[in-house]
């Protein structure tokens, strides 16, 4: 569940973290939504690689987080602040069914995960 308490996160919140200036939550009113200030700045060349991950980052949060209806990243480019964001609605496209749905068991979430080419070797590269 989606609350202001960081300790409900869990890992996701623990490994988004270590790369964002901070986070907002959007726990007012129905869809909630998670903020993400992305501290590192985006060259021209690398923003659309950039917004696939975050994409795919996003999805996997909104199949996890069952009431999170929105992920928002918030970057620099050369010309300047950016925001991007992915809907429960983007993700479901994505996946061809209800994107909660797609953590309803480790197996489906592992298949998701698998559908969106995200590797150990990426998380790996993003520590160093």
């Amino acid at each position: 569940m989606l609350s202001e308490n960081p300790g409900e996160f869990g890992s996701f919140d623990q490994y988004l973290w270590r790369y964002s200036n901070g986070k907002t939550l959007q726990t007012s009113a129905e869809p909630y939504g998670w903020t993400l200030n992305f501290e590192t700045r985006i060259s021209a060349e690398n923003e659309s690689a950039a917004r696939e991950i975050m994409a795919a980052d996003s999805y996997v949060m909104l199949a996890a987080i069952n009431n999170l209806g929105f992920v928002t990243w918030r970057y620099t480019t050369d010309v300047g602040q950016q925001e991007y964001t992915v809907t429960a609605e983007d993700a479901t496209a994505f996946a061809g069914k209800d994107i909660k749905q797609c953590a309803a068991s480790a197996a489906e979430l592992q298949s998701l995960i698998q559908s969106l080419n995200i590797s150990i070797q990426r998380s790996i590269a993003r520590e160093n």
